[in-house]
């Protein structure tokens, strides 16, 4: 790559931020592709396709990205032609952008299913940074949350009048130490013979 090449992929680079900048999408990507005819292993010109593909102006609004964007082939190719420096860069993209979407699942968690829902997008970013007080925190919550469900579902099924529900109930009195479950499995038994 000459001096010319180098001032041709700066100045198209530049250009392509002036347009994301101006929420000049396809035109933004253009010049990407530009850069890219001359230099195919430019590791900014494909982040900022990327922007460009997702409708954001700058790499910090990654972090607020709704799709998911590490697995798309233009961040795959920015960060396998990104040098140490920017590749680390990016990849705190991808942590901050799971660690947001962790927080908001576990801000407005309502089952258990949604914080192991945060636990599975964690173990996308565990190999980046350590997440194993966090793991074990939403998984103190999802257990919490779990023998709550499990309790109320329980007391749904020894009032439903049905046998078969009535035996399901008591195991799982039995599976928890419920602080009324011995209370809850005595009902239980006496609703079977009157059924």
């Amino acid at each position: 790559m000459s001096n010319e090449d180098t001032v041709t992929t700066a100045s198209l680079l530049r250009r392509a931020e002036l347009f994301l900048e101006d929420k000049e999408w396809d035109i933004a990507s253009n010049y990407c592709q530009k850069v890219l005819d001359i230099e195919p292993e430019n590791a900014r010109a494909y982040l900022l396709l990327l922007l460009s593909s997702l409708k954001v102006s700058d790499k910090d609004e990654l972090i607020n990205s709704a799709p998911p964007f590490a697995d798309s082939s233009f961040f795959q190719k920015a960060l396998r032609f990104s040098d140490p420096e920017y590749k680390k860069q990016l990849e705190q993209c991808i942590v901050d952008n799971i660690l947001l979407k962790v927080r908001k699942i576990t801000e407005n968690a309502k089952r258990a299913e949604d914080f192991r829902t945060a636990m599975e997008l964690l173990t996308k970013i565990a190999d980046l940074t350590d997440v194993g007080e966090l793991m074990d925190n939403l998984s103190t919550k999802a257990h919490a949350l779990q023998k709550q469900e499990d309790y109320y579902k329980g007391i749904r099924m020894m009032n439903s009048g049905d046998i078969g529900e009535i035996n399901q109930a008591i195991k799982i009195f039995e599976k928890y130490d419920f602080e009324d479950a011995a209370k809850n499995i005595e009902k239980c038994k006496s609703l079977i013979p009157q059924l």
